[in-house]
């Protein structure tokens, strides 16, 4: 919004949505007596709580308040507009690569692990992918020296083993080495409710 205070008196303003038949205000913004821009950001809508749809964008309505210090003098406002900017989602594509955890047996211990990896959320990734295929690398293990060297853990399987032998004492990471991904839409509202994109892991380790 563009706004002039006309006289020199204190008054302020603040910018104003409707979405979904709910109104929300920005913060109240104190104007000064030149012309200026003030814009405030919505990056979820502020009903849902969620990422924007298209269909709130385009039935959004934008507006401004002003409040006066006193009657008789008033606040000009050339124009009101909203920007959108959005990036876009890509149906499918691969996945980032990470370290997820560090495993350090403790130097008394000279028997055998078993590292075990669980993803613990799939009933709601399932709302989001069609498919996802994370390709797990444990250094040291015995997985590590075979072909391929990763365990692949997806929503249908839902956990990776790895076993650890004859290992020296330090420290091993388990990573994300690679692997895909595809949703089932790049509409979000097109999600079953409850979605989420970001995987959640548990590790257990366990003596043989």
């Amino acid at each position: 919004a563009k706004a002039e205070i006309v006289n020199k008196l204190v008054t302020n303003l603040y910018l104003h949505i409707k979405t979904n038949g709910v109104e929300d205000n920005g913060p109240v913004v104190q104007i000064t007596t030149s012309y200026d821009t003030y814009s405030n950001q919505w990056n979820n809508n502020p009903q849902t709580g969620n990422p924007w749809t298209w269909d709130e964008i385009d039935a959004l309505q934008i507006g401004v308040g002003i409040r006066r210090p006193k009657p008789g003098n008033y606040t000009r406002v050339t124009q009101v507009y909203a920007e959108v900017n959005y990036s876009t989602i890509k149906l499918s594509g691969d996945v980032p690569t990470d370290g997820l955890f560090d495993i350090t047996p403790d130097d008394d211990y000279t028997g055998d692990l078993a590292v075990k990896v669980y993803l613990t959320n799939t009933g709601d990734l399932v709302k989001a992918y069609q498919y996802l295929n994370m390709k797990l690398y444990l250094e040291g293990s015995v997985e590590a020296g075979e072909t391929p060297n990763y365990q692949l853990l997806t929503l249908d399987n839902g956990e990776a083993t790895f076993n650890l032998k004859d290992y020296a004492p330090g420290t091993y990471t388990l990573s994300v080495t690679g692997g895909s991904y595809g949703l089932v839409s790049t509409d979000t509202s097109q999600w079953e409710a409850g979605w989420t994109v970001t995987p959640e892991f548990y590790c257990l380790i366990m003596q043989r």
